[in-house]
């Protein structure tokens, strides 16, 4: 007997995107009829697949049926409330529930530390992971625990405002050992270190999946290019949903003179790069009324709001002293990944010899990076470095160093969990500013470990262990109050 409870009611849908107008005294609004009358009803324990060619609404469906996208007609029910009915009920309880999840975190973090303070006593033995646990825990509080669970936060305390709406964020974390950047949805952070301008955060929208299926060779660079709803946000804070937002694993190491640019898209889509790099030349006074003062000078009609946080970094801020990390012998492990397009493919093994990097060969540039920052020597022809576990390299082609940046290589290693990760993000860059991809030929490697030990695969989770362990151990204490309730009712 089928099961008569609806989980989701869906009654004639429809999603239409309004088109520019492309004459003057136009009238009539033209629209893009992305979903058109669309009504599903899915109950307790049925499977619903959805299939369909490419670019005919699916995407589209989905995101307005997270809200994500404002349906433009039709009725959506979630278990036979509206969202508006059902949301206030939702977070009440769950931020009821936060206490017990903090002080059950806590503990986990407790147990973390506890784990750091045997890795200093492997000392050489430890893996790569190993000390990559014991770089993220050398700030007080956690860093990276302590930005997730901050963001979670004010996300939450949006949603249970009630209101319909959201907001992007961006946010740094300064400590002595370095800065955490973070961001949700397509507010940015930008760095300019020795007259170089580099984007730090990826903007999370429907353009970095494109990019990801570009990659992947499952559409061509000009379908992205073209798709209406490549600007749209994948993410943003109050959404009610679990967030993952865009940050750094590896602590950004600074230097005298940095600035950091906190903005909107209502600064980045008013000034070009360049305008930008200008302005942060000045003092960080100077420079944030400078990009004010250029805004507001192009006096465009319809000028989205915007705000600009300009940091500098003075001297006598430095760094503290890098961990030391034991020197592995014969037998490294290398997490590696490798993309040529158009030419033969570089092979890492030929620089890597005896536990020793060698940078060289015609035409190949190599970029050398321990606890995530740039060995300046290597990347000269003929430099030679010690391998130690938690070191990355990268070699590439004139065709790849032309279009990704030095300080855009550093920036996605420092946000990067694998060699894997490391590539496709700057790929994304690559294909951003070559357009037709190019020819050019890339490999990437971590070193994990040592000689002798097996290297330990690392779950690619972005969420805190603790917060896993606290959220299961809710949903189990609310199933068994559901279950007592039932039990109670019919007896």
């Amino acid at each position: 007997m089928k099961n008569t409870e609806k989980l989701l009611s869906i009654t004639n849908l429809k999603k239409y995107f309004p088109v520019a107008k492309t004459k003057w005294f136009q009238k009539e609004q033209l629209y893009v009829r992305a979903n058109e009358d669309i009504t599903i009803d899915i109950f307790s324990g049925e499977t619903f697949g959805l299939v369909g060619e490419s670019g005919c609404g699916k995407s589209t469906l989905g995101r307005t049926i997270l809200q994500l996208y404002d349906q433009t007609a039709g009725s959506t029910l979630y278990y036979g409330r509206t969202l508006e009915d059902f949301a206030p009920e939702y977070v009440a309880k769950t931020l009821m529930r936060a206490p017990k999840m903090i002080e059950r975190y806590k503990k986990e973090q407790a147990k973390a530390h506890s784990a750091a303070a045997e890795v200093e006593k492997a000392g050489e033995k430890a893996t790569f992971y190993q000390h990559q646990t014991k770089n993220l825990l050398a700030a007080e509080p956690d860093s990276p625990a302590e930005i997730l669970a901050a963001v979670s936060r004010i996300s939450g305390e949006i949603a249970a405002g009630g209101s319909h709406g959201g907001t992007t964020l961006a946010a740094v974390y300064i400590l002595p050992e370095g800065v955490y950047f973070c961001s949700v949805g397509d507010s940015r952070i930008y760095l300019l270190r020795d007259g170089e301008f580099t984007q730090l955060t990826a903007d999370q929208d429907y353009m970095s999946i494109l990019l990801d299926r570009v990659i992947d060779g499952k559409i061509d660079w000009q379908q992205e290019k073209n798709d209406p709803e490549r600007n749209a946000l994948a993410q943003f804070v109050g959404s009610g949903v679990q967030l993952y937002p865009d940050m750094n694993c590896i602590p950004l190491r600074t230097q005298p003179g940095d600035r950091l640019l906190i903005c909107s898209d209502g600064v980045y889509n008013a000034l070009s790069g360049e305008e930008l790099r200008q302005s942060l030349t000045l003092t960080a006074g100077g420079a944030a009324e400078d990009i004010l003062g250029r805004v507001l000078a192009r006096g465009y009609a319809n000028q989205d709001n915007f705000t600009a946080v300009v940091l500098q970094f003075m001297p006598g801020w430095s760094d503290s002293q890098q961990p030391d990390v034991g020197i592995p012998e014969e037998g490294c492990h290398i997490d590696s990944a490798f993309r040529a397009v158009g030419c033969d493919p570089l092979r890492a093994t030929q620089y890597i010899h005896n536990g020793v990097f060698t940078c060289g060969g015609d035409n190949v540039s190599a970029y050398y990076f321990r606890l995530g920052v740039l060995l300046h020597p290597v990347a000269d022809q003929g430099g030679r470095v010690e391998i130690q576990p938690g070191d990355a390299f990268l070699l590439c082609t004139d065709g790849f160093r032309r279009c990704v940046s030095e300080g855009e290589i550093t920036a996605d290693l420092l946000k990067s969990q694998s060699a894997t990760e490391w590539l496709r993000a700057m790929l994304k860059r690559h294909i951003l500013a070559s357009g037709d991809g190019g020819e050019y030929s890339a490999v990437c490697g971590i070193v994990k470990s040592g000689p002798g030990e097996q290297p330990r695969e690392k779950s690619p989770r972005r969420i805190p262990l603790g917060l896993l362990i606290a959220a299961a151990a809710a949903v189990a204490g609310i199933a068994a109050v559901l279950i007592w309730l039932i039990s109670g009712a019919q007896s």
